[in-house]
């Protein structure tokens, strides 16, 4: 084999791999990025946790843990975009318990029994607010600090249904590959800089328009 011959074969050669990895690097056409969280949640259920009007345009649908302390601040956060988007914005509050957090679940379960009294926002600040101090102890004294009946709370929160329902979030979030928390979806769309209140208020702005 001549030169010339030689040449054009490596020529035709990088021209075959470098298309083999400029396809194989595209994102395939027939399996598209999409999971339960990319739609507007179903939030007729009374036992969502639900922060806001139900029928809001925008929803936020948050995978929190009460012992993640950027959860906390997520929280804070949250509070001020509802407060501020009043009838536009809803948060749906998913329970997403890391394993060792000890608490996390006992947490999960004293917001849910707050919500069946209308005082799910109550229960979920106070946990926020005193994360350092959670422990099955407190979380009774936090449902009787936020004027909750307590025979009833008792019931519910050993209640199997609300077990139930935190440990099903849990496994939600697990089919949706959710691996940290906060995770915070806008409408479907994971948001990476909730952090930022500014931004958030402006892809907020975008949906509302």
């Amino acid at each position: 084999m001549d030169n010339k011959s030689l040449f054009g074969l490596i020529v035709i050669t990088a021209l075959v791999i470098w298309g083999l990895v400029a396809w194989g690097s595209k994102p395939s056409q027939n399996t598209p990025a999409t999971t339960a969280q990319n739609q507007i949640q179903n939030v007729s259920d009374p036992d969502e946790l639900v922060l806001g009007s139900r029928d809001a345009k925008v929803q936020i649908v948050e995978y929190s843990d009460p012992q993640c302390p950027a959860c906390a601040l997520a929280n804070e956060t949250i509070n001020d975009i509802i407060a501020n988007n009043q009838g536009k914005v809803m948060l749906l509050y998913r329970h997403f318990p890391l394993s060792y957090h000890q608490f996390s679940k006992q947490g999960g379960r004293a917001m849910q029994s707050a919500s069946r009294q209308g005082k799910f926002k109550e229960m979920k600040d106070i946990i926020f607010q005193n994360q350092d101090k959670i422990s099955d102890t407190t979380i009774t004294d936090f449902a009787q600090q936020i004027g909750l009946d307590m025979a009833r709370y008792q019931e519910d929160y050993n209640d199997p249904k609300i077990v139930a329902k935190v440990e099903s979030d849990y496994q939600k979030g697990l089919a949706d590959k959710i691996d940290a928390t906060p995770t915070i979806f806008l409408n479907g769309t994971k948001i990476e800089n909730w952090s930022d209140p500014i931004a958030f208020q402006r892809q907020i702005d975008e949906l509302l328009k």
